[in-house]
């Protein structure tokens, strides 16, 4: 496990606010983490990822995660669903990516929310071996599919998918796609022009029925419905006391969340450009915050 630190102020980097991104591809690309580490290797992936997407080829790469490694298919991607990040800057496109390794070990259960076309779905179950176990939950269609190919191009054998979205209770509830795919919500309303109905899973019922075990880590990036998932897991922070992976983009919504998981002694952290774990005291929006105990 990593190191942490508790200065007063934490230094992440911030992500895009909530709503959507408008810049182009590439200027984008321009200012992603992954152009500074590796300024050359980026170039050619945007430029390749440009061509390969004109021309309707899949192409298969490669991602590091740690001391594992694992693969995901560039397959006829549709706008917003994620891909070109993960396609252009790879390990460097969040630092769970690049550093959330040092948070799970091999054997160990994880818990991907929101896991759209499987990037970490796939890193989970590279890191946690045959031995461990993922849990996939993604609620569109399209992102199911390539998530399924993905995990057979892998060769897979440890990951369980729930076609749905995590929530407080088991049941159903509309989705919105009004900003695009990769802003879908079930909680924040973009005029419900565009969407449609899905199933909602809570992780404690999914316990006691027996169809997921222990867990040691959970990831949600399910836009804004955080909170909500998380109130349908109280059993499972209390039992199992997991590591937690959450998205930051509303200050109000996630103080709420700080407030829910305090009496866990769980805090927030974030990872520095070095791979350190700072204290997360002062609000910024960020891709990734981890409560750790």
């Amino acid at each position: 496990m990593v190191s942490k630190s508790e200065p007063k102020e934490a230094m992440p980097n911030p992500s895009a606010a909530y709503a959507p991104d408008s810049r182009s591809y590439f200027a984008k690309a321009l200012v992603t983490r992954s152009l500074g580490q590796a300024p050359l290797a980026t170039m050619w992936r945007a430029l390749s990822y440009f061509a390969l997407t004109r021309a309707h080829i899949p192409v298969n790469f490669r991602i590091a995660f740690g001391d594992a490694t694992f693969k995901m298919r560039l397959q006829k991607p549709k706008p917003q669903f994620g891909i070109a990040n993960i396609y252009l800057q790879r390990r460097y496109y969040e630092p769970l990516l690049e550093y959330g390794h040092a948070l799970l070990s091999p054997g160990e259960t994880a818990i991907d929310g929101g896991a759209s076309q499987g990037v970490y779905t796939c890193a989970f179950a590279a890191k946690v071996g045959a031995q461990g176990k993922v849990y996939a939950f993604e609620p569109l269609d399209y992102a199911v599919q390539c998530l399924r190919n993905n995990i057979a191009l892998n060769g897979f054998h440890n990951v369980g998918i729930f076609e749905g979205a995590l929530s407080q209770a088991s049941g159903r509830a509309f989705i919105d796609i009004g900003h695009g795919p990769s802003y879908a919500s079930i909680v924040h309303d973009f005029g419900h022009r565009t969407g449609g109905e899905v199933q909602t899973f809570s992780i404690d019922e999914l316990r006691r029925q027996g169809r997921i075990g222990a867990i040691q880590f959970i990831k949600l990036d399910i836009e804004g419905a955080e909170l909500a998932a998380l109130k349908g897991a109280r059993e499972t922070l209390e039992n199992d006391k997991p590591r937690l992976c959450l998205e930051a983009n509303e200050k109000d919504e996630f103080e709420r969340i700080v407030s829910f998981v305090a009496p866990l002694k769980l805090r927030p952290y974030v990872f520095d450009s070095h791979g350190k774990l700072h204290r997360f005291d002062r609000f910024a929006p960020a891709p990734n915050v981890f409560f750790l105990d």
